[in-house]
């Protein structure tokens, strides 16, 4: 879902991001995760389901890179996650 989000080239000309998910684990989305992902966007008044799965998938620790870290922000203080929120 994440990867769908950035991923507009058919032909994979994205160099850039190409390499970034090499340095990344990617994982799949199970229907508990996705259940979860709706109860954090109840708790947190936000929308969007890729950025609560992304925000569940973090852990402690973790960097989030995001061009949207208003709404990251309410997801990771309602889950109450230790991650470092990088806008690009």
């Amino acid at each position: 879902m994440i990867v769908a989000q950035a991923w507009r080239e058919a032909n994979g000309r994205q160099a850039v991001l190409a390499r970034l998910l090499r340095l990344v684990e990617v994982h799949d989305v199970e229907q508990a995760t996705a259940r979860a992902a709706g109860v954090l966007l109840g708790r947190s008044g936000t929308s969007d389901a890729v950025d609560a799965v992304l925000v569940l998938l973090a852990r402690d620790g973790d960097q989030i890179l995001t061009s949207d870290p208003r709404d990251i922000g309410r997801l990771v203080t309602t889950l109450g996650r230790d991650v470092t929120i990088v806008p690009c």
